[in-house]
């Protein structure tokens, strides 16, 4: 029984370690698509043009100051890539675009001379067509202050361009996936604002004399739309006048209900107050049917008044949302026709044969400013 369990533990123990490589070698879908650089080493026949320094015109009375040494670069990485986007122009001033490869992982690494050298001067880097060059690729030379630096400063271009590559595709399929959730909600907003309008239209039509072409030329500020605006107001303040006159007839009840209840006023003087009684229930009854009546007058013109504002309000909302919707479609269009345009910069980077050749350089002066012979 011992030695069965002792085998069964033993091969136990065999299936985990046979397990282990295949599990760490299962691949990363970022790790597996990097591009892993061969080096070669060519021949030192690279020409480095280094701008002699400045001096001053013979005979000048001007101090001429001491000679400072100046970087120059001893080797150079060529590649040749399907696109360069996003590195800086070679015409552009020192140190542009510098901070996108020292943040990549090859560029954490470059010295303090090549860091200086990026800082000095913007000739590190040279790039375009040439006769001899692999069909649907273009050079790129890369110039540094020493061999390492030179393998770092390509990893770190090819690491930089790649991601480049990755983040322009990325973001033309975001801005499509946002036309095309945002264009059907615009379309939906519209018709149905569109569908408002219209039965708007429809029931102010039936209001006014002229009807909705009258309404289109002009918006809310036509006759009708202020006279309704106008009706609502003085309701208001005739419902005010009226309320302050039924709460006067009322008063006058009570006092009159008040005095009834005294027998000791006569016949004569309870016959006048009956009279009172029934000519104040009278009017009574009258204010709060012009009170109803105030109401609904001031109701209907209300309605009128707000449904012609929403109205006019509608049109510019529409005008917008139309625009909206044009523009969108026209941004979607665009993107689509960029992301299939085969624009290189929008493919995953390529370098031809995976391979950057090291040269040797030698520039047109030395550390100190002296011409070369």
């Amino acid at each position: 029984m011992v030695k069965r369990q002792t085998y069964i533990l033993a091969i136990t123990a065999i299936l985990a370690f046979a397990c282990i490589p295949a599990l760490s070698q299962e691949p990363n879908s970022s790790e597996s698509n990097k591009i892993v650089l061969k080096y070669e080493t060519g021949e030192p026949n690279q020409l480095y043009r280094l701008p002699p320094p400045r001096r001053h015109p013979p005979g000048s009375k001007l101090r001429r100051p001491p000679p400072r040494k100046v970087l120059r670069p001893t080797h150079m990485a060529e590649m040749f890539m399907n696109h360069i986007s996003g590195l800086p122009n070679r015409n552009a001033p020192a140190g542009t675009g510098i901070r996108n490869l020292l943040e990549t992982t090859a560029g954490r690494g470059f010295s303090e001379e090549q860091r200086r050298f990026f800082k000095e001067t913007n000739k590190w880097i040279r790039y375009g067509r040439k006769e001899g060059s692999p069909e649907g690729y273009m050079y790129i030379n890369l110039y540094a202050v020493s061999e390492q630096d030179a393998k770092r400063l390509a990893e770190a271009v090819v690491e930089f361009l790649d991601k480049q590559a990755r983040k322009n595709r990325e973001i033309l399929e975001s801005r499509i996936r946002g036309c095309e959730e945002k264009i059907p909600q615009i379309k939906k907003e519209l018709k149905k604002q569109r569908e408002d309008m219209e039965e708007l239209g429809v029931w102010i039509e039936k209001r006014v004399e002229g009807g909705l072409r009258k309404l289109k030329l002009l918006g809310t500020d036509f006759d009708a739309a202020k006279e309704s605006k106008e009706t609502v107001l003085k309701m208001d303040k005739f419902l005010n006048s009226l309320q302050i006159e039924i709460s006067g007839i009322k008063a006058k009840l009570e006092a009159v209900d008040e005095y009834r209840k005294n027998d000791a006023l006569g016949a004569n003087n309870l016959a006048k107050l009956e009279q009172i009684h029934c000519e104040q229930t009278i009017e009574l009854v009258g204010a709060l049917a012009r009170k109803r009546t105030a109401i609904e007058i001031r109701t209907r013109e209300n309605e009128f008044y707000h449904k012609c504002e929403r109205w006019d309000l509608l049109k510019p909302s529409v005008r917008a949302l139309e625009r909206n919707l044009s523009g969108s479609e026209s941004k979607l269009q665009k993107a689509r026709e960029e992301l299939n345009s085969g624009n290189p910069a929008l493919d995953p980077l390529k370098v031809f044969e995976n391979k950057a050749v090291i040269y040797p350089v030698k520039t047109t002066y030395n550390a100190l400013g002296t011409r070369l012979r």
